[in-house]
């Protein structure tokens, strides 16, 4: 064995022992003695590992053949790139400027929830709550723009976003005859997230005649939903949204089934299992999909990043809510005894350690941690204003995030740095065990004014954690023989 570590993560199931070896991208099962060789190893030589070791001399000469064995077959190498740079780099360009996918128009800045998590409410480094909307004028060229843009997409989509978009339910109506005029001969759809307050039937009679999609927030049953959704009153906006989701239902129930998903953001402060009934009994929305996330942790200014005790309970539930699924999976449980909730988050998470299981034969010279998207191509976000942005989950006020306007065009240079945000911490990125996994993109080095090198690597440690608990999830999967209905082959 080299005396410089191979580049390896080891971590363990209940079941077994794992390496997790990066340039192969390959998972070996290892005996007890291979794992505390590897875990202790120092080094200096192929035979030295910690003084507080518990392997004899024998143990470490079966862990150094089994080693060099792997090592013969192609494992184990210390190899590390010598570059950060994003595969699609060297087509940025010409990606922009013909494969476009998603266009999503700020409509509004207007909303009537004062939400206590969004973005806007005060607790996060971004605008506050505002009242413009965004004019005819700048919607089209905003449209315009973007279908210059999107010749080579086979399909593409368009989003109305606010805000709370149906408050300006006016520009809507103008926009989507105009869309169907100026991207014809084309597939496209439409899209709308919305709070699920604003409705009367002329809203919906529109939305179901042109086959828009809606995004609904509910987090839950009332008392949860009201404890965050509020109008500016303080009143909860449950009531309401479960009134209009009826209507809805009673004007086209097929709808409802086909075009409707609900996205719920997931607090601490209850049970996941109180969640994930609600989603799975509720008669009103046990049909549709839901699309569970959690509170945004970036933009958070410093005296909302302090601590708040933890709620283990919640955590408890969804390790429980995850057993339940597998015992589903293991054919020990009927589906129905699992919520919807869980089988799709837990397919949708399987189903994306499978796509990422491609066996490689080692790190190339030059790559980039999984993370950033190319940015304006898959979605691309149109202000009030017409500043374009890579997404609609950065920061509007963001001088790192503004790449261009709908008058300007994208400025190459800004989105090529977005692209390749991994060279801001090159040395840790290089070094680092988990970066097929990473999730890291512009949003976690965004101070506002710049991209920020501490900032970013503050959070490694939450994504490192997501990497390694998704290693052990597949592995235990594996381990019971279950396999996901998205099989990767």
């Amino acid at each position: 064995m080299a005396n410089i570590k191979p580049f390896v993560h080891l971590f363990k199931t209940l079941g077994n022992n794992y390496i997790f070896d990066v340039n192969t991208n390959a998972i070996l099962t290892v005996d007890d003695n291979v794992y505390r060789y590897l875990e202790n190893f120092h080094g200096e030589n192929s035979r030295t590992v910690k003084a507080e070791s518990p392997l004899t001399e024998k143990e470490v000469q079966k862990a150094c053949a089994w080693i060099k064995n792997a090592q013969d077959q192609g494992f184990l190498s210390t190899k590390r790139g010598k570059q950060i740079q994003h595969i699609n780099d060297p087509y940025l360009e010409g990606q922009l400027d013909l494969y476009m996918g998603n266009l999503i128009l700020q409509v509004t800045q207007a909303c009537n929830l004062r939400c206590k998590y969004c973005a806007y409410s005060g607790g996060y480094k971004n605008r506050p709550h505002g009242e413009l909307s965004m004019s005819e004028e700048t919607a089209k060229k905003a449209i315009d723009f973007f279908i210059d843009h999107s010749s080579e997409m086979p399909r593409v989509a368009f989003g109305f976003y606010g805000g709370e978009p149906f408050l300006n339910f006016a520009l809507i109506k103008k926009l989507v005859p105009y869309i169907n005029q100026k991207a014809r001969g084309k597939k496209y759809g439409f899209y709308i997230t919305t709070n699920g307050t604003v409705m009367n039937e002329e809203i919906i009679q529109f939305i179901i005649k042109n086959k828009v999609d809606l995004m609904v927030s509910l987090d839950g049953p009332k008392e949860v939903h009201d404890r965050n959704r509020c109008f500016g009153s303080g009143r909860g906006s449950f009531d309401v949204v479960m009134k209009n989701i009826e209507q809805i239902k009673a004007i086209d129930p097929e709808y409802v089934k086909d075009s409707v998903r609900f996205n719920a953001v997931f607090t601490e402060e209850v049970g996941f299992c109180t969640l994930s009934k609600f989603f799975t009994d509720f008669e009103a929305i046990k049909d549709p999909y839901v699309m569970a996330s959690s509170q945004n942790r970036y933009y958070l200014k410093e005296d909302k990043k302090q601590e708040e005790p933890r709620n283990l309970q919640y955590y408890d539930d969804l390790y429980y809510e995850s057993f339940k699924y597998m015992l589903y999976k293991n054919k020990r449980l009927q589906k129905s005894d699992v919520s919807n909730i869980t089988v799709n988050w837990e397919e949708n998470e399987r189903s994306g350690m499978e796509e990422k299981r491609m066996l490689t034969i080692e790190v190339p010279d030059s790559y980039h941690p999984a993370g950033p998207c190319m940015p304006g191509s898959r979605r691309l976000f149109v202000t009030i204003h017409g500043e374009l942005f890579p997404c609609e989950r950065v920061s509007e006020t963001s001088k790192v995030c503004r790449i261009g306007t709908i008058d300007t065009g994208i400025d190459m240079e800004k989105a090529r740095k977005i692209l390749n945000i991994g060279r801001l911490t090159e040395e840790a990125c290089l070094n680092c065990w988990a970066t097929r996994f990473c999730g890291s993109c512009v949003a976690s080095s965004d101070n506002g004014n710049e991209m920020d090198k501490k900032l970013k690597l503050s959070y490694c440690k939450d994504f490192l954690a997501d990497a390694e608990s998704k290693l052990k999830k597949y592995c235990t999967y594996k381990e019971f023989n279950i396999s996901t209905e998205k099989e990767f082959n």
